[in-house]
């Protein structure tokens, strides 16, 4: 599968998906927010639970 590692784990795409999001509803209709993330001193990593 594609998000999968091969040792069964979930991949991240952190390039891509690294923000918080919300929307916000107008009478035109609704408006996508998005703050991305900025790391600095702690880069993300991928985890290994087993």
């Amino acid at each position: 599968m594609e998000h999968l590692s091969s040792e069964g784990e979930a991949k991240r795409d952190d390039k891509n998906y690294s923000f918080v999001a919300a929307w916000e509803y107008q009478q035109e209709g609704a408006k996508l927010h998005e703050e991305h993330f900025h790391f600095e001193f702690i880069k993300p990593s991928v985890r290994n639970y087993k």
